[in-house]
């Protein structure tokens, strides 16, 4: 498939990804203050602060230096360029949607 093909479908796949999780997190996020919500909290922080460039570099190149992942069943998916990419987006959309839903849930009384 050629890239400028593959881009779109990339793309809508991975907000559509991105939003499914993105909405039980936020809920959590804007209504419960225990232990999901900082762990929640955490993983939004953490791709927030991160570029997204790097990210996909350790999605694809890091997790590879792990025997243990290279071994594993989602080594088949982890070595494949796309793959990589729309998990890496899918994670980052929903860090940023995450922060979208639960601003929203807590302005309106």
């Amino acid at each position: 498939m050629e890239h400028r093909a593959c881009a779109i479908p990339l793309t809508l796949l991975s907000v559509a990804i991105g939003f499914c999780i993105a909405l039980p997190f936020g809920l959590i996020r804007a209504r419960w203050n225990g232990i999901g919500s900082r762990q929640i909290n955490a993983y939004v922080y953490a791709f927030r602060i991160t570029p997204l460039l790097v990210q996909l570099y350790m999605t694809y190149h890091g997790l590879s230096q792990f025997e243990a992942v290279r071994q594993s069943f989602v080594w088949p998916i982890l070595r494949d360029v796309w793959w990589c990419a729309l998990i890496t987006f899918s994670l980052n959309s929903d860090a940023y949607a995450t922060e979208i839903i639960r601003g929203a849930v807590q302005s309106v009384p």
